[in-house]
């Protein structure tokens, strides 16, 4: 009732106000006074200028999600190393750890600043443990409320040492070296070797002491084109706890005969020339020999195969071939019998037999005719493989081992006709 009681008295003004109007233009200008009140001006209002009671634009949320942790990376046996990617909003992360991929995450370290990426975890590490990481970043709001976003999916690591750096793979004619830079913490070393056909590495020495920074890899290991990596161990009790692997070397080592030397290969790696030479007396030619002392197999009581040991002379230079040789024949599949063996011989002056040179080997030499190529026997008694079990197979392990280091088996022949079962030689006579 009261807005209406007001509308007439503004009437009743107006009425009794209104001037005498007689042209368009005074119309007009009147028509511009009465849009206000009386006695006030109308406010200036700029076109982009936002109501006093229109709501102003809401406060922004930051963005908090999206950290990721990368791999951790052990610094020492006892230190961690953290990195993560930077968020624009962040103001700080913190850094939680356990031992349990899904339950109880612990924060370990908090880091009050938003372009910080790195940290370093130092904090009662066990070695051998497995460690799982997650990082989280945080904000303010307006009220200086703390604000988060998700956790980042866990990473995980084993407590162990940081990687090896192998220096150096060094070869001095029929050795290697291996030279490391020592690892803070490690108990020991593990050496291995990798096939350039396969690419599987596989363990092929134990280094103890961590102080040891070489070691010399003994020709049965070294001979032949390998990949080396080492990897230091700490102990954890009696386990070892292995770091990751070094980088690798490559080296290529004939510390034995092998399969494809030329005849002048053969001559330097036994005589020390190119050119093949005898030994003109027996005095002269035992200077140039080395004993050596293998196992063998051999057929005991109620035909059970039993271990033994053969000692016989060779050229020293064929000596670790000629080891080599008779250590695979032992621990192959067939275990074939030795009763008998010889090597080194002197036949007197002006023989051509190898014997005289300490590069021939005889084996089982009853077992294994020499025969003629007139059918006569000249030494021994037969050869029957499969029905005597001291006889060669031509097919069979110790023929193919013999071949595999540059050995020819007497089994073939020669252009005479002779055939000598038990005889391999490294120059083919």
């Amino acid at each position: 009732m009261y807005k209406r009681c007001g509308m007439l008295v503004m009437t009743a003004v107006l009425m009794f106000a209104t001037p005498v109007l007689t042209s368009a233009k005074e119309i007009e200008t009147y028509s511009a006074q009465i849009v206000t009140p009386m006695g006030e001006e109308a406010p200036v209002i700029s076109p982009t200028q936002a109501p006093d009671d229109e709501d102003t634009e809401a406060e922004k949320e930051p963005v908090l999600d999206g950290v990721k942790l990368d791999a951790p990376v052990m610094l020492t046996y006892k230190s961690i190393k953290l990195t993560w990617n930077a968020l624009a909003d962040a103001k700080g992360y913190d850094i939680y750890r356990s031992t349990n991929k899904y339950l109880g995450y612990e924060c370990i370290k908090t880091i009050n600043s938003g372009t910080v990426t790195m940290a370093t975890d130092k904090k009662s590490l066990k070695t051998g443990t497995k460690y799982y990481y997650k990082i989280q970043a945080f904000a303010y709001n307006k009220a200086g409320e703390k604000i988060t976003g998700a956790f980042s999916k866990p990473v995980k690591i084993q407590c162990s040492l940081p990687p090896t750096k192998l220096s150096s793979a060094k070869v001095n004619g029929a050795s290697l070296k291996l030279k490391w830079k020592k690892v803070t913490g490690a108990d020991g070393y593990l050496i291995y070797k990798a096939d350039e056909e396969t690419g599987k590495f596989k363990q092929c020495m134990v280094i103890e002491g961590g102080k040891r920074t070489s070691c010399e890899v003994p020709a049965s290991e070294a001979n032949g084109s390998f990949t080396y990596m080492v990897k230091a161990y700490r102990l954890n009790g009696k386990k070892k706890v292995l770091a990751g692997g070094s980088n690798t070397k490559q080296a290529t080592v004939r510390v034995f005969a092998y399969a494809g030397e030329t005849y002048s290969q053969k001559c330097q790696r036994v005589f020390g020339q190119a050119s093949y030479r005898t030994y003109p007396n027996a005095l002269e030619a035992s200077r140039n020999m080395q004993q050596i002392t293998v196992k063998v197999w051999d057929v005991g009581p109620l035909g059970i195969k039993i271990s033994k040991t053969k000692t016989f002379s060779v050229n020293r230079n064929l000596a670790p071939t000629v080891e080599q040789i008779f250590k695979e024949i032992y621990e192959g599949k067939e275990k074939f019998p030795i009763k008998s063996v010889g090597g080194y011989s002197w036949r007197g002056n002006g023989s051509t037999s190898e014997h005289n040179q300490g590069t021939a080997i005889d084996i089982n030499p009853n077992e294994n005719y020499m025969i003629e190529g007139n059918g006569k026997i000249s030494s021994g008694t037969l050869w029957a493989p499969g029905e005597n079990a001291y006889s060669i197979p031509k097919d069979g392990e110790v023929v193919k081992i013999f071949a595999k280091y540059g050995f020819r088996w007497g089994g073939i022949g020669w252009s005479s006709g002779r055939k000598d079962y038990m005889h391999f030689s490294y120059f083919g006579g």
